[in-house]
């Protein structure tokens, strides 16, 4: 072969590997995310974007998902039926944004037990949906891809620290929900439920003088600006969920649903899990070093036990209310509280609480 030969071959085999690649190029398939947070949260910097590239990546660009970020498809609490009606095609948003709409998700943690950390409460969401799957009938009419929990959550103020039950009485708190509410009211807390968009205002007003709150809410949200105390009294893990319309997903090849469940799977765990116990060290040290964060209190095991006995009763009464719903309701408080003692550990061996004692070394 002489030397134009053997230099058209070349170009034609560069070509040949190059043609796979051109067609692949563009994405087959684009799906909208309907996201209610800004792109520099840390839930979109970390996990979210994380499990979109791994997606993307499995998928060898095949199928992308293309973010919206700041509720521009729809309002904070119509995330869901944005799927469900195919204005989105995906959405990640908060239980808590629809009141009344998933009574077994918005409350099944929300009744923790005031002096255990819960880490994960994606595990126990999880071992309830083992026990229990008829409560995901909630959720009919989307696809459930995953779901993901905060650790637990505190209470921040102002100016005032919570070093007792009693000095909670009469604070104007925000709460996320409205078992929180009811729950916070048995400890005398005046409770107010504001929009996220208002909260931070509102405390650096002093209309309020706290709210529940993530550590990691310290920097997402700024409101480390305002609140310079924390206090160890668990009220809630907040859980999130990830769903996709139904048609959208069934109208995917087999191979690119099955790389969607595998991403949702393991690797959404691990990368959320991960997630949560960073981003909430990461801003208890930031607070502490950059914000002007106070003190991170632990109460008496007194008042950590007179705490549960009065916050209880909502407890008692939502389970209560799922047996009227048709749900086994003892059985499940049960297999609750096993979970919990399984996996939640006193405030005062927690990481959260670890973190806050390095930072004043």
């Amino acid at each position: 072969m002489n030397k134009a030969g053997k230099f058209l071959l070349s170009v034609l085999l560069c070509l040949g590997f190059m043609l796979p690649a051109a067609a692949h190029a563009d994405p087959e398939y684009v799906l909208s995310l309907n996201l209610p947070i800004p792109p520099i949260h840390t839930r979109w910097q970390g996990p979210l974007k994380a499990w979109v590239e791994e997606v993307e990546k499995r998928s060898g660009g095949r199928l992308k998902i293309e973010p919206y970020f700041a509720e521009a498809l729809s309002p904070r609490a119509e995330a869901f039926e944005s799927v469900k009606s195919g204005i989105a095609d995906i959405t990640e948003c908060a239980y808590e944004a629809n009141f009344g709409q998933f009574p077994f998700h918005e409350g099944i943690l929300s009744i923790s037990s005031p002096e255990l950390y819960l880490a994960d409460g994606t595990a126990l969401v999880k071992g309830m949906y083992a026990v229990y799957p008829q409560v995901l009938r909630e959720l009919e009419g989307v696809k459930l891809l995953f779901t993901h929990a905060s650790g637990s959550l505190t209470i921040g103020t102002t100016n005032k620290p919570i070093r007792t039950l009693e000095d909670l009485k009469g604070l104007k708190i925000n709460a996320n929900s409205a078992m929180i509410a009811e729950r916070l009211k048995r400890l005398g807390v005046t409770v107010v439920s504001l929009s996220l968009s208002d909260l931070y205002s509102a405390m650096e007003q002093g209309v309020i003088e706290g709210t529940t709150l993530a550590p990691e809410l310290l920097v997402s949200r700024r409101y480390g600006d305002c609140l310079k105390y924390l206090t160890d009294l668990s009220v809630q893990n907040t859980l999130f969920y990830v769903v996709i319309n139904e048609d959208v997903y069934n109208g995917l090849p087999e191979d690119l649903r099955k790389i969607l469940d595998e991403v949702s799977g393991d690797f959404a765990d691990r990368a959320f899990m991960k997630y949560w116990e960073a981003a909430d060290t990461d801003a208890i040290k930031k607070w502490r070093a950059d914000m002007g964060g106070k003190e991170f209190i632990l109460l008496s095991d007194a008042d950590y036990a007179k705490a549960r006995e009065l916050m209880q009763p909502p407890v008692d009464a939502w389970f209560d209310s799922l047996t009227q719903k048709g749900l086994p309701g003892a059985d499940m408080k049960k297999t609750f509280y096993e979970l919990e003692h399984k996996l939640g550990i006193p405030w005062k061996d927690s990481l959260i609480q670890k973190t806050w004692l390095e930072t004043l070394k």
